[in-house]
């Protein structure tokens, strides 16, 4: 099983606006207010030093979710991580996991950035496992 993170492109768009517009997606992140295609390209294009990729499964032609390293504001080395495995199909086989140490090894690699930082809501069982298989605290 593997995965890849291909730079997120506006062809990613539509499918990507029909995840943020699932309840279980939406209230993992908090959202509030209406997600639609214009909301999304103008929050995109809203994002100052935002790094965005798109997780693809095993053959790299399915999208099945999304990885975004923000700016972190109190630490210039540091980056803010959002994920999220948008297809039903593709969660609970280990394709967060997979995304989530590409992102650290890119971070890692990238020499720069030396700290993720991210938060979860208590309710959000599979992605506290998730963290804390990867040692996040």
């Amino acid at each position: 099983m593997t995965i890849s993170l291909k730079p997120y492109s506006p062809s990613l768009d539509e499918q990507t606006v029909k995840w943020l517009q699932m309840p279980k997606i939406r209230d993992g992140f908090g959202f509030q207010g209406a997600i639609n295609l214009i909301s999304h390209k103008k929050w995109i294009t809203e994002q100052e030093d935002l790094i965005f990729f798109g997780i693809f499964e095993e053959d790299g032609q399915k999208h099945i979710g999304n990885l975004l390293l923000h700016a972190y504001p109190q630490d210039p080395f540091g980056r803010y991580l959002q994920i999220y495995i948008g297809n039903e199909s593709s969660r609970g086989r280990g394709y967060g996991m997979l995304a989530m140490k590409r992102a650290i090894e890119f971070c890692t690699e990238s020499k720069i950035y030396k700290s993720i930082y991210l938060h979860v809501y208590e309710d959000n069982i599979a992605a506290i496992r998730l963290y804390d298989n990867l040692n996040f605290q």
